[in-house]
């Protein structure tokens, strides 16, 4: 359930959403139907070689969206304050050593408080022998009302890598390379800065970037071995593979960077695994690391892939005569001149650069499939993920999850643009499947709450 013991959600949370109509209004509950990696921490780590020592370099890393903060108005300024704390423990639960950090961030007005796309991306690194480590990460929200501590825990092993045959490192997924400007950048990798991706979406978005990037190190061994091949597969979830290269590299010591652009251009939106296998002489197998990255949904992906389903998540909020227009379209050039035709007609600002209409339309379409999503079935084809598209984020709901004498069931309420409407959801299966009642259309009734 998405939302839990809560009879009746209080109107508190505000964020700016772009109605169907050509005019910017305000809705509330954004920051809850945000993907949950938008309203949580999300943490990675890898491992790294420390020269002339045997010991390792375990990077800890964390990303954080305004919009997992609780923001406190400050005079005209919102201000959230948390402290981040990992600790390392062994595999008995004893705690071997820990590091605490705190953080004060103050934004201009709400919509930046709530921001899903405004997010800090930092990292905490100890210096452990070989072995494997429990790793807590504890996020304290000092702002937050309850459940104010959030905690994340996984298990690190750190290998010997100085010893027996070449090896490889952890990867380390990048959201961006770049030059060294300073030697005591946190990034800091030889004379390049990488910073991580640590939620390893790749792909999509206005201003996107098609380019899978990632850092690894190779480690010769003891062995004394001069060069090998490294061999890069990528496989669809199911296995189907897409992309595969062989490269020959020396093996430098203490070890040699590699820093990798692979073109995500075309791959279809969905999760992937990379693995990367370090060989030698006749083939001989050394090591082998294995990642998984995702391309994100966005309408170029669909419009190449699966244009039938690009046309029924549009038919949503398109007209009949719309709808038949895109279906009429064959060939990809004038698929995606009829989609540029349809929104050029709904922009409501055409001065400007972006289709705000457009853009809050694959918004709703992300929360959709963030919150909604039933067995097979996507978020955007579920009747609460129809509605949401349609409508936008309600502005009032009613919820009963754990009903006596009915099924559980959710109200929602729309007044603040526009005509009422009033959605009824009914989970009479006590699956999880919110069916939408009669009238379909919301119209009807009075308000009653």
């Amino acid at each position: 359930m998405f939302f839990k013991k809560h009879r009746f959600l209080p109107l508190a949370l505000l964020t700016a959403i772009v109605l169907f109509s050509p005019v910017l209004a305000q809705g509330d509950y954004g920051s809850l139907f945000l993907d949950r990696n938008q309203r949580e921490a999300k943490v990675d780590y890898a491992a790294f070689a420390i020269e002339d020592s045997r010991q390792m370099r375990l990077e800890v890393y964390y990303q954080i969206h305004n919009s997992a903060l609780a923001f406190k108005e400050e005079g005209d300024l919102f201000q959230a304050s948390y402290d981040i704390k990992i600790t390392i423990m062994d595999k008995r639960g004893r705690r071997l050593t820990e590091e605490k950090r705190e953080k004060t961030i103050t934004v201009a007005d709400k919509r930046e408080a709530l921001s899903s796309t405004s997010y800090r991306t930092s990292q905490i690194n100890f210096i452990l022998d070989p072995g494997k480590y429990d790793v807590r990460f504890a996020l304290n929200d000092h702002h937050a009302k309850k459940n104010n501590i959030k905690t994340k825990e996984f298990q690190a092993k750190l290998e010997n890598v100085n010893k027996g045959t070449p090896k490889l490192s952890n990867i380390l997924f990048a959201q961006a390379v770049g030059p060294l400007q300073d030697n005591s950048d946190l990034f800091a990798k030889g004379d390049k800065v990488v910073i991580p991706s640590v939620s390893h979406y790749y792909g999509g978005g206005e201003d996107k970037d098609n380019k899978l990037l990632y850092y690894l190190e190779i480690y010769p061994g003891s062995k004394g071995q001069a060069k090998a091949t490294v061999q890069t597969l990528i496989r669809k979830r199911k296995g189907k593979m897409v992309y595969r290269d062989t490269l020959t590299s020396m093996l430098e010591k203490p070890f040699t960077r590699q820093i990798r652009e692979i073109s995500v251009a075309g791959f279809e939106p969905g999760e992937y695994e990379i693995e990367i296998e370090l060989k030698g002489a006749r083939g001989k197998k050394y090591d082998k690391k294995k990642g998984k990255f995702y391309i994100r949904w966005d309408e170029e992906s669909l419009l190449q892939h699966n244009y039938d389903i690009l046309v029924s998540q549009i038919s949503l909020i398109a007209s009949p005569k719309d709808v038949k227009e895109l279906k009429k379209a064959k060939t990809l050039q004038e698929k995606k001149a009829a989609l540029d035709s349809f929104w050029k007609l709904k922009d409501p600002f055409p001065e400007t650069p972006r289709n705000e209409f457009r853009a809050e339309f694959y918004r709703r379409v992300r929360m959709a499939n963030a919150n909604y999503g039933f067995l097979r079935r996507l978020g955007w084809e579920t009747d609460r993920g129809r509605v949401l598209i349609r409508y936008g984020i309600p502005d009032q709901i009613e919820d009963y999850p754990f009903a006596l004498e009915t099924y559980p069931s959710q109200v929602w309420h729309y007044y603040r643009k526009g005509r009422y409407r009033k959605f009824i959801f009914i989970d009479d299966s006590h699956d999880g499947d919110y069916r939408l009642q009669f009238p379909y259309d919301g119209i009807g009734s009075s308000p009653d709450y």
